[in-house]
């Protein structure tokens, strides 16, 4: 019998179980029952944040994600999540971070390349916009680390570099 309301590694068995089947709520109800019987738990707060994003509820994911990261800071897979989840909320000044520490913990995942290219891409085109160049410049070599082919990255690495006196180029 998996259902057990005072066990919490039988509730996020559970949870497991229902979310590989696609039901993501009544995994997050296994889940929340787990977490508060065992807040200090990794896997319950990392699998709780997955469930919240699945449903869409970002600013609950981050919450539980951010617990995760507390208790396993090198975890890649609730740093590209929290960063998912920040890049969701539109928090791309909290993104970076986050996934830049992701890249650097797996720098062979794609997906969360692709994700703080487009973050350091928003953000050096922002510092951009307030004429905070030097700043700017530096989003835009993160970028350009991560898609070196970007014509849009180098064509604003070069206007920038030349807003900044560089004529190196």
């Amino acid at each position: 019998k998996l259902f057990d309301p005072t066990d919490p590694d039988k509730l996020a068995t559970l949870g497991l179980i229902y979310g590989k089947n696609g039901l993501h709520g009544d995994a997050l109800e296994a889940f929340s029952q787990a977490a508060r019987l065992d807040p200090e738990s990794f896997e319950i707060q990392h699998n709780l944040g997955l469930s919240y994003f699945r449903l869409k509820r970002y600013a609950d994911a981050r919450k539980a994600l951010e617990k995760a990261i507390a208790l396993r800071p090198d975890f890649f897979g609730s740093n590209a999540l929290l960063g998912a989840t920040l890049y969701a909320l539109r928090d791309d000044e909290a993104a970076y971070p986050v996934l830049d520490h992701a890249h650097r913990l797996k720098p062979e995942d794609g997906e969360s390349a692709d994700l703080l290219f487009k973050v350091a891409l928003s953000l050096a085109l922002q510092r951009y916009e307030k004429k905070a160049y030097a700043q700017s410049l530096a989003y835009l070599r993160k970028a350009s680390e991560l898609h070196p082919d970007s014509a849009i990255v180098q064509a604003r690495m070069a206007e920038v570099g030349r807003l900044l006196g560089d004529r190196s180029d």
